[in-house]
């Protein structure tokens, strides 16, 4: 990704800073996705500083979120007719970043931070227009394409290698004390 976004900053000399600060100057992809999600993400609530931490702490606290972020952007690059290099997967695609942000959630929830996971879970909303329950189980070489209007409830799953348009709802059954959300499998 690093050497595509070389190639974006010598044909585009308008986004030399932003693909310098964003891709290219980062050791590595994990470094990479803290800072830009963080700067997404962050709010008067929360400064991006913050953010980035969380994130960061995600990404090294569970290897399968680390292979996972390469699968999802792989799955894009690959299944979107209109991605033309990882960086705009990276940079542009709004159903990617839920997805990372979902994980970074998922790993709170399942660490018992769950007002923690509840507000990342809202301000994915709020910035991407995707919501996804923290407890909700997805698995890798996800594609949320578009995204606007995707609602995953708590207990849905979603396999790997999946791709998901946009409004769509694995909503629940509105019954109590049942497992009431849709399986989406491989």
């Amino acid at each position: 990704m690093r050497h595509e976004a070389e190639t974006e900053a010598a044909r585009e000399p308008l986004l030399v800073s932003f693909l310098y600060s964003t891709i290219i100057n980062h050791p590595t992809l994990e470094s990479a996705l803290a800072f830009h999600l963080a700067n997404r993400l962050s709010s008067p609530a929360m400064l991006s500083t913050q953010v980035m931490s969380l994130i960061r702490e995600a990404l090294d606290a569970d290897p399968d979120f680390r292979r996972n972020l390469r699968a999802d952007m792989l799955a894009v690059r690959d299944r979107d007719p209109a991605c033309g290099c990882l960086p705009d997967v990276f940079l542009y695609f709004k159903g990617f970043h839920a997805l990372q942000t979902y994980r970074v959630a998922h790993y709170l929830w399942r660490s018992g931070r769950r007002v923690l996971a509840h507000y990342l879970q809202s301000q994915m909303s709020q910035h991407f227009q995707i919501d996804i329950h923290p407890n909700a189980t997805l698995g890798s070489g996800l594609m949320l394409d578009h995204g606007t209007g995707i609602v995953i409830g708590q207990t849905a799953s979603l396999g790997h290698n999946c791709s998901v348009l946009h409004h769509v709802t694995l909503g629940g059954s509105g019954k109590k004390g049942v497992d009431r959300h849709p399986k989406v499998g491989n």
